[in-house]
């Protein structure tokens, strides 16, 4: 303790000022098993067995924060349980966050580095939470708050190799070559608005420096009152996609949450996003709405049926959903949804119109803390798919897919230095 002491006094002083400064080490370690059984696809009628298996995120986090500076370090290494050789050294650490935030005044901040992006309700960019791996971006993320107000602006220009004349990126990382967005929040009182653009590009294959953009704008208006919540959002998409083909898509989404009892949530809602009409197979223009780098596991069910537009054949989709959240004593979670889901547009299978309903699906989870700094999470889902869904997919309606997990999430903060507070 003395060491660690002595060494932060010791950057105080070459330093030239009195200022706060602060070291915080943190940890995550997260094993999840899983059982799948038509996880994402359903089971064919004869020939395949469940899969099970066991995978991890471990994450070591360190953060600084100096005056107006504030760094943070997250080193990530993810595996399946028994992916790699014995006895022999594959090296699995990573980068996972790695960003510098300078603060300029009080209400502009400079953010550079490998970061997370999580905005609204997490449909368009997300930190990918769910996900062993995460979802991160190397950016410059410009903030901006004032009194209820704030706007952020977001950079990103991604090149594969170090070059010295050209800007051709390695098409198959499958990765944007640039990324940028706005995004406006103000709140005021029980009512909220957002509005973001988000432009992203992607380089034309077999060319080295074409990029066709992709732009997607919309907004999101919120009340919050003591019982009842509402939000309602939509989103237009056009540009090029990465062929170069015009967009002309939309999204929508309207939430409800009624709290009668501060132990019980109902929330229903409704989400359209747009797609191709296969009536009209000689379209030249992409209907159908992609939801860019937002979360794949916490919209359309938990079994992620839907998560790219191909889910659907890029015919569209409509969720209808309930869910019924309990909390207990304000630890234990348990969480029950259920989704009706059919196609956005009409999806042709042998010339043929076929019918909208996809399936029914049914998720349950829970969160049980069980110490301090550790809990257990789990959940069942069950998709009960239709005729169109299995013609889709190749699969069976006979069998119905199902999905478990169980996962332990240790988070502990391992030590935190206040040198003020210390000294």
């Amino acid at each position: 303790m003395m060491k660690h002491q002595a060494f932060l006094l010791f950057i105080l002083m070459i330093s030239g000022n009195s200022i706060f400064a602060q070291f915080n080490l943190s940890a995550e370690y997260r094993p999840r098993f899983e059982f799948r059984d038509g996880f994402k696809l359903l089971p064919p009628e004869f020939g395949q067995t469940p899969a099970y298996q066991v995978s991890h995120r471990l994450r070591l986090n360190v953060g600084f924060k100096w005056g107006i500076v504030n760094t943070y370090i997250s080193i990530q290494d993810y595996r399946i349980w028994g992916d790699e050789p014995m006895k022999k050294d594959v090296a699995g650490l990573s980068l996972y966050q790695g960003w510098a935030e300078i603060k300029v005044c009080d209400s502009f901040f400079v953010k550079a580095g490998r970061q997370e992006f999580a905005y609204d309700n997490l449909r368009l960019l997300d930190n990918g939470g769910f996900n062993q791996k995460g979802t991160v971006h190397d950016a410059l993320l410009l903030k901006y708050n004032i009194r209820g107000f704030s706007a952020d602006l977001g950079l990103a220009y991604n090149q594969s190799r170090d070059t010295i004349n050209s800007t051709d990126y390695n098409t198959s990382l499958g990765n944007y070559k640039t990324l940028s967005f706005l995004w406006l929040k103000f709140k005021m009182k029980n009512f909220g608005i957002q509005g973001f653009l988000i432009a992203d590009g992607y380089q034309k294959k077999l060319t080295t420096n074409t990029i066709y953009l992709r732009g997607t704008h919309g907004g999101t208006i919120s009340y919050f009152g003591k019982h009842i919540t509402a939000e309602g959002r939509s989103a237009i998409q056009f540009g090029k996609d990465e062929t170069g083909k015009l967009i002309n898509a939309w999204y929508a989404n309207i939430d409800l949450t009624f709290r009668p009892f501060e132990f019980f949530n109902i929330i229903g809602g409704t989400e359209f996003l747009s797609g191709n009409n296969g009536e009209k197979p000689g379209e030249t223009r992409v209907k159908y709405f992609t939801p860019l780098y937002g979360s794949g596991h916490k919209f359309n069910g938990n079994m992620e049926y839907f998560s790219k537009p191909s889910g659907t054949k890029y015919s569209g989709l409509i969720d209808v959903y309930a869910k019924l959240i309990f909390i207990i004593k304000n630890k234990y979670n348990i969480q029950a949804d259920i989704h009706y889901f059919r196609t956005g547009n009409n999806y042709v299978l042998n010339e043929t119109v076929q019918r909208p309903y996809l399936g029914t699906e049914a998720d349950i989870s829970a969160k049980i803390p069980i110490v301090k700094y550790v809990d257990l999470q789990l959940g069942y889902s069950a998709m009960f798919g239709s005729n169109t869904l299995a013609s889709m997919q190749g699969s069976s309606k006979k069998n119905f897919g199902h999905w478990a997990f169980v996962m332990l999430c240790v988070k502990p903060t391992i030590f935190t230095y206040d040198v003020e507070k210390n000294k």
